[in-house]
Formats: C-alpha cells, structure tokens, sequence
C-alpha cells in the first residue's frame, strides 16, 4: 500500500489551465491599463453643437465645446499630430472623478509660445477630430506680448430665477472676428474675464479692446437655460447689475445706466426719481408686493417687473411727484427686479432698479443697493393705467435661443466608429482568473 501511494502518478496541472490563466491575466492588465485617462484608438461621430479655441495667449490656450448630450469629455494634445501624448482635463474634474456635462472647457497650459500644437478632443465612445479622416485640430501659441493693454476687467454676477447663485456656468465674451474669451462663474455665481487684449480669427493679429467696443456676452450652463447680454465695454467693467438667467439684457449706453438703483436727483432737479416701497432687498411677505416711488410731478413713468409672466405698467406721477401701482398683481415666492423708466426736470432720461424677495417668511430684511441698468423680459403682461380703469394685454414673444456654432477655421465634421465599454472586459477577466485559479487549486 506504501508502494503504491507513493509510486502513484502525480495528477499535473493542466496545460489548457495554465494558458486560460495567463490569458485571463494578460487581458486584466490590458483593459486595467485602459484607464478613464488613456486615448482610445477609434473615431467617433459625436456633432458638436459648438467648438471654439478661446482665451489665446503664449502659454495657455482654451478649448470649449458643446456635446448633444451630457458625457465625459477631455483633451489628448501634442506638438505632432501622429503623438498627441499629453492628457488635459476638464476643469470641473480630477483624475479619479470625471463629469458627464454638455458644456465643457479644458485649459491647455505650460504651453511652448509661437508654437503649433495639435488635438483630438476624447469621449468614452473615442477621438473626436475634424474632416472625414477625424484629423487633429492645431492651433498655434502666440509669442510673448511685452506691453498687454492695462484695460479693466469684465465682471459681474449671474443668479438663477429663484434667485440662488449660477455657479459652474460659463461666461463667453465675443468681439466681432475675435476669439472668444471664456470663464466659469464661481460658487457665487460671480465672474471675471481680463481684456488685455484679443486675437482676430482673420489675421491673428493682436488688439486692443476699446471702452466703446460692443460685444456679445453670453451666459450657458447645463440645464439649457441661458442669458444673453449687448454691451459696450464700458459697461461690462463692471455689469451694471447682476443678471438673471433666462433673459435677455441690453447695455449699449451710457444714458441708460446710472451709478445708484434706489433714488437719483440731478444736478438742479427739484424733483428726486426713486423707488420707495419695496426697500432694497427686502423680502416680502404674501404675494402682492407694495410698488411705490416719486417722479417729476406729471411725468409718465414706466414700471417693469422681471417675474414669469412679466408686469408693465404705464403711469403718472400726480401732482406731489407721487406714484404708485394700485392694480392688484400677484407674483409667486422667488427674487426679482423692479425696474424704473422715466425722465428728470431737464428731460433727461433716468432708469433705476430695485431688488427684492417675495418669501414664505414675514420679516423684511434689507440689502445693499446696487447699480442699476436695463432689463428686456419675455412675455410680459402690459396693464396700461389710465383714468378710467386698467386694460391688460398679454403680448407673448418668443424666447430667444442662442445658436451654437463652430467658429474660425475649426469646423469638425468627425467621423465615428463605435467604442467599447472597459468594464465589462474588466469584469469578465477578474472572472476568469478566480474560475482558473479555483480548478488549479482542486486538480
């Protein structure tokens, strides 16, 4: 028996074992190694709703693009467009965790100056390039600009219509054939983009932003709700009052912008413009805000508010300059923006603002002031007071949307082949390893 056990054939392991076994680990590291920062190989066909290069400078370049849908996006760049070996972020993510959003914006930076460098923008189903051959995009660095213009910067605040700050939404400053110059509100829904200078798509040449310049600002986030703003820029230095999403504003004069919201009495006027009842920024209790104000005696005076419907109102100042709207309105919980039309006693034209909060609670809290500027709200719903009564019409018009495009010469048509899903390779060869490593074990 002695003989026998020990003389027995010992069982060898199987070959067909060893090899699933190295398969299964060759394929885990492959697919470990194919990491949510590695490059895939295949072309997509993804439409860009937009695609710009942005915020040009020697060091540092911008690259903002839209997708039709939310999902994870970054850049693969290099100085050759066969090895584009470097990895760039968007900025709202990190290296372990990545955002699917619609809007992103990755910076390029510690870049060579006066140098051409060429990208593919990367998604999980593959590389994004232009042409039908998905080719790279390129850009080229500027050289060093030794005297940047000492222009203020552009600045403001944007909330959303219940009031609460827009953080994460961007800001895209737009000049005739410039690039475009983009930033991300803070978590105070506050912003700054520098105007030291701009780059002209035509010419890349180098200018210099004028205070009578008019530009295009407009203000995107991920909910498809956006803000669209036409101003000079000497008044976007700062925005003369924080912006609303939803709608639209028009800054184009220094007439219509006054340095207070809350009164003005010109040099010689007799008669102060103000805005009384509500005080600035209180909050208000129920739902049929108190509006009263004073004006030049017998002078029109128009009132809007900034709720959804929008209120218009056409009134006259009585004979102690008084005024008041008397039409019952009623207006849901939320913040808003009353805004004031008329003229002073030389004629000349003043508009101011006053901010407040219709609240569930009673207790009016008051706020600083802020400066004033113009609104333009759609619908509206325009009672016209007059002696005999008030008439009210609704006159509906539509919404504006902006339209995404592709700017300069970056104009992908990408092609698209279909990706592949890493986990499931992932999962399928830990799997395989358990399953070989349980049958070695037993034979």
């Amino acid at each position: 028996m002695y003989s026998d056990l020990y003389f027995r054939p010992k069982r060898q392991t199987s070959v067909v074992l060893i090899v699933m076994a190295a398969a299964a680990v060759s394929l885990f590291v492959f697919f470990l190694s194919m990491g949510p920062t590695s490059i895939p190989t295949r072309a997509s066909k993804k439409t860009l709703g937009r695609h710009d290069v942005v915020n040009y400078s020697a060091h540092q370049i911008g690259v903002f693009w839209k997708t039709e849908k939310a999902e994870v996006g970054w850049i693969a760049y290099g100085t050759t467009p066969q090895n584009l070996n470097q990895i760039a972020l968007d900025e709202r993510d990190v290296e372990a965790k990545k955002n699917t959003v619609m809007n992103h914006f990755v910076l390029l930076k510690n870049l060579t100056e006066n140098t051409t460098y060429y990208y593919k923008i990367v998604t999980n189903d593959g590389l994004i390039g232009q042409g039908s051959a998905a080719q790279a995009f390129s850009f080229k660095t500027l050289p060093n600009i030794s005297n940047p213009s000492s222009a203020k910067p552009a600045y403001g605040k944007v909330v959303l219509p219940n009031g609460q700050p827009a953080q994460e939404s961007f800001v895209i400053i737009t000049k005739d054939d410039t690039y475009p110059l983009v930033t991300m509100t803070k978590i105070t829904g506050e912003w700054l983009i520098p105007l030291q200078y701009g780059i002209q798509k035509s010419t890349g040449k180098v200018i210099s932003f004028q205070p009578s310049d008019a530009v295009s600002i407009e203000i995107v986030a991920d909910n498809q709700v956006s803000a669209q703003i036409d101003a000079i820029i000497k008044n976007t230095t700062p925005l003369p009052q924080t912006v609303v999403m939803g709608r639209n504003y028009t800054f184009m004069s220094d007439s219509n912008v006054l340095p207070a919201s809350t009164s003005v009495n010109g040099t010689g006027s007799k008669h102060t413009v103000s805005v009384l009842y509500p005080k600035e920024g209180a909050v208000v209790p129920g739902f049929r805000p108190l509006i009263k104000g004073t004006a030049v005696p017998g002078k029109q005076v128009k009132i809007s508010i900034n709720s959804n419907p929008g209120y218009v109102f056409q009134l006259t100042a009585d004979a102690k300059g008084e005024w008041n709207i008397s039409s019952p309105i009623t207006i849901g919980a939320g913040s808003y923006i009353i805004t004031l039309k008329t003229i002073d006693d030389f004629n000349r034209d003043v508009t101011l603002t006053r901010r407040f909060v219709i609240g569930k609670s009673g207790e009016a809290v008051l706020g600083d002031a802020t400066p004033s500027g113009t609104i333009t709200t759609t619908p509206e719903i325009s009672p016209s007071v007059t002696p005999g009564g008030t008439t009210v019409t609704i006159e509906p018009s539509a919404t504006e949307t902006p339209t995404a495009s592709v700017s300069g010469s970056l104009s992908p048509t990408p092609t698209l082949v279909a990706g592949f899903n890493s986990n499931l390779f992932l999962y399928g060869s830990a799997a395989l390893i358990i399953i070989g490593a349980g049958v070695m074990f037993i034979f």
